[in-house]
């Protein structure tokens, strides 16, 4: 049975939360490693939590024992079920059965587990083969298999890890935008990372493997783009990041891959620059909100919100729009001829301008609120929206 613990992650808006607390995620890979060179959960899941992470991701699926410690050590698990995504699993229906069969067999098993995370079901189809199936249909059965998945475990975020060659392969019901990152430098993940947000829409983003090469790179350039990247995904508003890898003990498709070294510490379990860079940021990040720095002179913003009969939501409405984190903006409800308590309801907001028109559609309330609005900039939402704050 597993360990009673915290409440389980979740997705929160554009965000990821644990319970009622939004939190960034920060995630880093763990194996899968050498037979005879395996790293004990035990030993590394305190190293790994005290460096300042709160979450790890696995490819090879997750056992009662990880999950339990990973439990104890406060760190949610990201998990990975292998199967044969890398063959034409379209022609040969077998193998997306039998990958249905191992996700769904490990959801049984461990589905409720309070430290398992979320759950992915693919990484990175090849982008030739992608095209040889046929993007529709590889996206189809992706949602399909997100579907399986999803009844089993309801309440699981779950999602699959894509990457920038098959942006178009988005699923649409995954619960975040996973995608698997690596720009080696800091200008152009400036550039990229937003980007990301028109391909997630108002789903979270979560960076699944962000990481740099030691052998082909110095082990100092390592700590500064890793430390880098932190604050590029904080600035574009990404839910949290994952960098690959824990260590430099990995192997692929059982194959031990010795060509590579993308560790946060050494073959030898000692620590690289990176680490201690690390170690000295991850502990100050704790949600994934965190505003920009704005000048003096910021923008002025119109925040209308147009109306009718909408008394039912307005009020939590208003209450957010108040409380939104900028330091110069106006609220305007826009009443579109409502019959209900919506004149009452707003003026228990004396901060909010109230503006009346005999009812003429939404149209003609958004010109009403622009014409009267102050700001330079209008930002326009519904009466059943929260805006973040």
């Amino acid at each position: 049975m597993a360990l009673s613990g915290p409440a389980r992650l979740r997705v929160d808006g554009r965000f990821l939360a644990l319970g009622d607390k939004r939190i960034f995620l920060k995630c880093v890979t763990f194996g899968p490693f050498p037979s005879d060179a395996e790293l004990d959960p035990a030993t590394e899941f305190p190293r790994i939590a005290a460096s300042g992470f709160n979450a790890i991701r696995v490819y090879t699926g997750a056992t009662q024992r990880l999950l339990d410690c990973a439990q104890e050590n406060g760190l949610q698990v990201l998990v990975g079920i292998p199967w044969e995504w890398s063959r034409d699993f379209l022609a040969e229906p077998r193998l997306r059965a039998e990958g249905e069969l191992r996700l769904l067999s490990f959801l049984r098993e461990q589905g409720t587990h309070a430290a398992l995370g979320a759950l992915i079901v693919a990484n990175e189809i090849p982008s030739g083969l992608v095209r040889w199936m046929g993007p529709s249909r590889v996206r189809q059965a992706l949602e399909d298999l997100i579907d399986l998945c999803r009844e089993e475990a309801p309440e699981l975020p779950i999602a699959y890890s894509n990457y920038p060659s098959t942006e178009y392969l988005e699923p649409r019901n995954a619960d975040f935008s996973a995608f698997n990152v690596y720009l080696e430098n800091r200008e152009s993940q400036a550039l990229y990372l937003p980007r990301l947000q028109n391909i997630a829409g108002d789903r979270p983003i979560l960076i699944t493997e962000f990481g740099l090469d030691t052998i082909r790179n110095p082990e100092d350039t390592q700590a500064s783009l890793l430390t880098g990247h932190l604050e590029e995904c904080l600035a574009a508003g990404l839910a949290g990041t994952t960098f690959f890898a824990w260590s430099d003990r990995w192997t692929s498709r059982g194959a031990q891959m010795e060509d590579w070294a993308f560790g946060l510490t050494r073959r030898d379990k000692s620590e690289k620059p990176v680490l201690e860079a690390l170690r000295k940021v991850l502990p100050k990040i704790s949600t994934a909100r965190v505003t920009a720095p704005l000048k003096d002179d910021a923008l002025r913003i119109s925040v209308v919100v147009c109306t009718h009969n909408g008394a039912a939501h307005l009020e939590a409405c208003l209450r957010a729009c108040c409380a939104l984190d900028y330091p110069d903006f106006e609220v305007l409800v826009v009443d579109d001829g409502s019959t209900d308590q919506t004149p009452e309801l707003t003026a228990r907001f004396p901060e909010v301008r109230y503006l009346r028109q005999e009812h003429g559609g939404l149209s003609n309330a958004r010109n009403y609120g622009a014409n009267a609005a102050t700001g330079e900039l209008i930002a326009y939402t519904d009466d059943d929206c929260q805006p973040d704050v």
